[in-house]
């Protein structure tokens, strides 16, 4: 399972325009918590991503609670000033145990491939490297005697961003190059379309590629807010992966259900010969979610979960 919280530091934002929609009580992280648990516990999942999990919450109830159900966890916040970030969970039982300690740390920390690229461009650098406090999660288990290496990302999510996630999805990817069987999942902030998307399921993002325009149309013009700042004329990077994952979660109409966007956002993938799609769970249709948006009294975040089953190893 793969599943953004909604950290409840966004919904504390009162003048935010996002939630006005939405009485205030179906907001607070006491009436959104019990929704979020009980999506979880729902399907019984093995192994769980979550995204945007507030570090108190995790403390002081997300953990205890896991923890009582069955499952340990870990927990790793974004860097700067954020109080959010990324968790991993595994049900504990005798054919499943952690082969070293999950691993949080900053993703620029992996961008030693686009080094020379970014170097060509101190803004989009700047952006990439100092303002963004992006992480990744890598988790080792041993499932069925199997090594398997669970990767947990959320990516950077402005909508004029999709050359910044494209770049940060190559370096991810180059990272789990040296690892073998791989469960890939989380928030990617891109929709189906999208070029990180594309990497990952087709190993290259080339001139030709119907996401190319698109992907790098803001990449000499994006700034980190509304203030100028000067921009130099980089060339589009084809890129290119040494391998490809396949989506094992499924392609849905929407995984994200805001006023203004409706859009599928959240993935798994999977690669490695050891590891094996039986199916996935179906998400709601915008029927179920009624008129309005998500969250909403009946759904504690703005994300749906995603769900697939995987047979490891000869089990």
């Amino acid at each position: 399972m793969s599943y953004n919280l909604l950290a409840d530091l966004y919904t504390s934002q009162t003048s935010s325009p996002l939630w006005t929609y939405l009485p205030p009580k179906f907001l607070t992280i006491f009436y959104r918590l019990p929704q979020l648990i009980h999506e979880i516990i729902s399907t019984q999942p093995t192994v769980i991503l979550l995204q945007e999990v507030d570090q108190k919450h995790y403390r002081n109830y997300i953990y205890p609670v896991l923890k009582k159900l069955g499952y340990e966890g870990t927990f790793g916040k974004k860097y700067g000033n954020q109080t959010e970030g990324l968790s991993t969970f595994y049900k504990l039982s005798p054919y499943i145990t952690p082969t070293s300690p999950p691993t949080t740390s900053k993703l620029s920390s992996l961008y030693g491939p686009i080094n020379s690229y970014l170097s060509s461009s101190p803004p989009l650098s700047s952006i990439m490297i100092e303002k963004l406090g992006t992480i990744y999660q890598l988790t080792t288990l041993n499932i069925l005697s199997t090594p398997i290496n669970i990767c947990n990302v959320h990516l950077f999510y402005h909508p004029l961003a999709d050359h910044i996630r494209l770049l940060q999805v190559k370096c991810v990817i180059r990272e789990l190059d040296c690892c073998g069987d791989v469960v890939f999942g989380g928030d990617f902030n891109s929709d189906y379309r999208s070029g990180g998307v594309r990497l990952i399921e087709e190993g290259k993002v080339v001139e030709g590629m119907e996401c190319w325009e698109r992907v790098w149309r803001d990449l000499n013009t994006f700034t980190w807010n509304t203030s100028p700042s000067p921009v130099s004329t980089l060339l589009p990077l084809p890129l290119n992966s040494s391998s490809r994952f396949k989506l094992s979660s499924g392609v849905h109409s929407f995984t994200n259900y805001a006023l203004d966007f409706i859009e599928q956002l959240d993935y798994i993938f999977v690669r490695g010969r050891n590891i094996r799609i039986v199916g996935h769970a179906e998400c709601v249709g915008k029927e179920e979610v009624g008129d309005k948006a998500m969250p909403n009294e009946r759904m504690g975040s703005d994300h749906l979960s995603v769900v697939c089953d995987l047979r490891i190893g000869g089990g």
